[in-house]
């Protein structure tokens, strides 16, 4: 039975009807079976609703505020600020003084211009169509829109990898995959916002250049990463993805010359587009460019042997041509001629070299665990080897090119927590490839029994394979959605800490214009940004010397505190710490807890300066209301002279309600004396953000 499909019908016949001046009422609509219309308009329908579950999931936040979340995204506001205000142009001579002071620093060499020149760019899209609406809302808003476009690139990559049913799985995982959904969420305007996407994006049009039209899809592909590599610091990632494919592929024999040309103008449009970038030169003259550059050498050999020869060119060659020319590589990194890789990025490569100590100090660079991966996707990575043995058993181009980015994404995820965005991708799409493969075969064993019902074939050898396999997928998928969405629902950091936002405000306020302050670096943004005030370290970490005297004055006495804060110019200093002040941990209010506070965070100021942090904190045993508890405590005389102790401290000794103070001189002979350099000028409501005035004596005086 047949029915008219209108909308289906509309959109056959509106060019048609545009064309001819019919009026379109008066033409016949195509007919189309239920069945074939399902098929038309049930994918589309899957993936509108895939797209506003991503909204959804990333619009969660909302409910406690809109805030920009996290430290990172208030640098990017501001850059995109200061564009709108000076220019785009303007932006690259920028030289920001109130940060990393007395010696400032340059930001087109030091931060990537595609985030904040995104954000700028919509506001102005915005406010040129008439929409009343104020840069900030437009940075908290960002990250939403670019997720759920990526979501919906991520829908197109795998329709052209696997299908539609590969597509549509692929973005139904990476729309509440875990590290994704919390960094494109509501105020999280950071590098992967604009970088991910873009990423994904090259990664499509390079696939499409795979088959048909390689130059035009491999120059869009270049384009887009060229968009990644002035957004974020990743692309490194793909230049190197893309070398390693087209490796593998002559390896293999899998070579032509599509692939060729996709590779050539992907690479070299790539680097072009982005040329205007300050901080690309570094990468042109790394032995990290080193590889995607050979790559356009091997293409242009392997053309050659195939003109001349009629045929690809032997592994065996091109085994020979890459251990050459990798020992020559590393002859003139060696003698540096080309950059070697350093910091995080030689840390990702090689999780085993010797990196400096604040690469591993910082929480989302440090190493990736078995654990955090379960947690993180649970039972659907065993839907990854499924996926990738049906790949390498097929291994036909673009299945080498996706098992290649899956197991280099797990790789890469496996060096640093913040990378695990990459195993969102390679689960969605790998994943996804086991998860049709276990469904195909259940169908067809479904088939096979029904046949064999009839007496057309004999008893299938997997009698209910179908029924259990789709049972397992379930018990697979259902409680990782239900943790990755339960994940997603948290407040920005800010949001969550009514105690900064009022002693930000404070400063703001109070402070005179020009003070410079001094703190960790983990604060660094939000005194520079929400504050406006002047600082000396921030969450760039670019200049690891001034870190380093940070910590050794935080954690030595006030006279070198004081010597080293001379030398920085710096007025002010703020501590912080989340000081528990309710009953329920056994009776012992005024004690620091959780980690994100300056207690815990010495840990990390002792291995940059490169203290015993045994000097320092120790776990104390309490008896409280007749149980055993065991709690950091200070510990010995480095600890009850350190500068960051006193400042942390001294509210509570000063109002004298620290029960967990108490038990510490008691217990372990820790006393704190107020600080004679340091004026007590503010403090927050639970005491734990406080900010002190720096006294400085007279030169030579004690």
């Amino acid at each position: 039975m047949h029915q008219k499909i209108i909308f289906a019908g509309a959109l056959y016949i509106l060019p048609k009807g545009l064309s001819s001046g019919v009026p379109l009422l008066s033409l016949k609509l195509p007919e189309l079976s239920t069945k074939r219309a399902v098929r038309i308009v049930a994918p589309y329908a899957i993936l509108a609703g895939i797209l506003v579950l991503a909204a959804f999931v990333r619009l969660l936040p909302a409910k406690w505020g809109i805030y920009l979340n996290e430290y990172d995204p208030y640098i990017q506001y501001k850059a995109a600020k200061y564009a709108i205000e000076h220019g785009f142009s303007e932006w690259f001579n920028w030289y920001d003084n109130t940060r990393w002071y007395p010696w400032g620093v340059a930001v087109g060499k030091s931060l990537y211009p595609g985030v904040p020149f995104s954000v700028a760019s919509s506001y102005l899209l915005l406010k040129w169509l008439g929409v009343d609406v104020t840069l900030f809302d437009v940075a908290v808003f960002f990250p939403v829109a670019m997720g759920v476009l990526t979501v919906l690139v991520v829908f197109l990559l795998g329709r052209e990898l696997g299908g539609t049913s590969l597509g549509l799985i692929a973005a139904l995982i990476l729309s509440i995959a875990p590290t994704f959904s919390v960094r494109t969420s509501l105020g999280f305007c950071d590098t992967e916002t604009v970088g991910f996407f873009s990423m994904i994006l090259s990664l499509f049009l390079f696939a499409r250049a795979l088959d048909r039209k390689p130059l035009l899809y491999g120059i869009l592909s270049g384009l887009a990463l060229g968009l990644m590599t002035v957004s974020w610091g990743a692309y490194l990632f793909l230049y190197n993805l893309y070398a390693l494919f087209l490796i593998a592929a002559l390896l293999l024999r899998r070579y032509d010359f599509n692939l060729g040309v996709a590779y050539v103008s992907t690479i070299l449009v790539g680097v072009l587009s982005a040329s205007f970038m300050p901080k690309l030169v570094k990468f042109v003259t790394s032995i990290s460019a080193f590889l995607p550059f050979f790559g356009i050498v091997l293409v242009v050999i392997a053309e050659l042997y195939r003109r001349h020869r009629g045929s690809q060119i032997p592994p065996r060659l091109v085994l020979g041509i890459i251990v050459a020319v990798a020992i020559s590589g590393l002859a003139l990194s060696y003698a540096g001629i080309i950059r070697a890789l350093k910091g995080k990025f030689l840390a990702i490569v090689n999780p085993f070299a010797a990196v400096p100590p604040i690469i591993r100090t910082v929480g989302e660079q440090l190493p990736s665990t078995w654990a955090t991966f379960f947690s993180d996707y649970r039972f659907l990575l065993l839907l990854m080897p499924i996926g990738l043995y049906f790949m390498i058993r097929r291994l036909q181009k673009k299945d080498l090119l996706l098992a290649l980015l899956g197991l280099s994404s797990i790789y890469v995820a496996s060096s640093f927590v913040r990378l695990t965005i990459f195993t969102d991708l390679a689960v969605g799409l790998i994943g996804g490839a086991g998860f049709i493969y276990l469904m195909t075969r259940s169908i067809s064993a479904m088939k096979y029994q029904e046949l064999a019902k009839k007496g057309k074939k004999k008893s299938s050898p997997f009698r209910g394979y179908a029924l259990l396999s789709v049972a397992i997928l379930v018990v697979l998928t259902v409680p990782s959605i239900a943790a990755n969405v339960t994940s997603a629902n948290m407040p920005a950091v800010i949001a969550a800490l009514p105690d900064w936002r009022d002693a930000l405000a404070w400063m703001r306020d109070n402070l005179p214009p020009g003070a410079v302050v001094g703190s960790w670096w983990d604060y660094g943004y939000w005194i520079n940004v929400m504050a406006n005030k002047t600082t000396v370290a921030d969450n760039n970490t670019l200049n690891g010397t001034q870190i380093k005297l940070l910590a050794i004055a935080f954690l030595s006495d006030e006279d070198v505190a004081i010597d080293v804060y001379r030398r920085l110019g710096i007025q002010y200093i703020v501590v912080y710490d989340p000081f528990y002040t309710g009953p329920a941990l056994k009776g012992l209010p005024g004690m620091p807890w959780g980690t994100y506070g300056d207690f815990v965070k010495s840990f990390a100021m002792m291995s940059i300066a490169g203290y015993n942090s045994s000097d320092y904190i120790n776990y104390g045993q309490f008896t409280v209301q007749g149980q055993t508890i065991y709690l950091l405590v200070p510990n010995g005389p480095k600890a009850a002279n350190a500068t960051l102790f006193k400042l942390l401290f001294y509210p509570w000794i000063l109002y004298g309600d620290s029960d967990y103070l108490k038990k510490v001189e008691e217990e372990y002979g820790v006393k704190f004396t107020p600080p004679k350099h340091f004026e007590l000028i503010y403090h927050s409501p639970n005491r734990w953000v406080m900010v002190y005035k720096v006294l400085y004596p007279e030169e030579g005086a004690s």
